[in-house]
């Protein structure tokens, strides 16, 4: 299990929890935040790209779909990407963050 805290100068803040299942042969992330949103998100790797998918429940009863994308740069440097999507098939960018290997 690997475990991922984030927080911004503001107010924001999350926190996450990544692991492998060995019954479904999926990465699974579970991710709350500072806002109250919680997300269970699954996937795998695409190409050499980790992309974890999920949906949350929104007012009026309609699912919003959200999509992280995880690119390794080099052997120091990864971007995640956070997308989200009305359909589930148009994806727009919410934040792009690069991590650097410390």
């Amino acid at each position: 299990m690997l475990e991922e805290d984030f927080a911004t100068d503001g107010d924001y803040a999350s926190q996450s929890f990544f692991g492998w299942d060995f019954r479904t042969s999926e990465w699974y992330r579970i991710h709350i935040d500072s806002e109250g949103v919680r997300l269970l998100l699954s996937g795998g790797l695409e190409g050499s790209s980790m992309v974890l998918t999920g949906s949350r429940p929104r007012a009026g009863g309609q699912d919003l779909y959200v999509r992280v994308v995880l690119t390794p740069e080099d052997a120091n440097h990864m971007t995640q990407t956070w997308e989200t999507s009305n359909d589930g098939t148009s994806w727009r960018l919410n934040s792009s963050v690069t991590y650097t290997r410390q």
